[in-house]
């Protein structure tokens, strides 16, 4: 397997994002979102207006909030917020983008091609990730090019919706 291949590979598994900036694109983009502190009590929140989510097709806003104790918390709300209470927070633009996957992605849910790839450095039929490919630079090479297209690693990007979403067969 070489870098060209394995792009090739990657670029059937690419899912479209809505990147979450705090710039619009034109001057009537409408907002999709709020990033901050409701309240002293609470830590950040994240607020996302659904219709920026097509798996949800009534009007709600899904609220992610962070805690120290225990990361994070979703919930779907209906909740309308004053602009008072907006005020303090930051406006959120969204911006259609797109991504190479993440190698693991490419890796568990590739062609055939790939799999015979895998089948000739894997010992068991188990969980493979980019840990366990031996050839380094390919998989420095295919992470520096992910990482250069992925929405998440920009400056300007305050959060993304879509994409891959991996989960680690640990937990993780």
């Amino acid at each position: 397997m070489d870098l060209t291949k394995l792009l090739a590979e990657a670029q059937v598994l690419i899912r479209p994002w809505m990147m979450l900036t705090t710039e619009p694109s034109t001057p009537d983009q409408p907002i999709a979102g709020y990033w901050g502190e409701l309240n002293a009590e609470s830590g950040p929140v994240l607020i996302v207006d659904c219709a920026y989510l097509p798996m949800l097709t009534e009007a709600t806003s899904l609220i992610i909030e962070y805690a120290a104790e225990s990361n994070y918390s979703v919930k779907l709300s209906s909740l309308s917020l004053t602009k008072e209470q907006l005020a303090t927070m930051q406006a959120l633009y969204a911006q259609p983008a797109t991504s190479l996957p993440p190698l693991d992605a490419v890796l568990h849910f590739g062609s055939a091609t790939i799999q015979q790839w895998i089948d000739s450095f894997r010992d068991d039929q188990g969980w493979v990730g980019a840990d366990d490919v031996a050839d380094r630079e390919l998989v420095d090479g295919y992470e520096t090019l992910y990482q250069a297209q992925h929405p998440l690693y920009r400056e300007d990007a305050v959060a993304s919706l879509g994409g891959w979403h991996m989960v680690w067969p640990d937990g993780d």
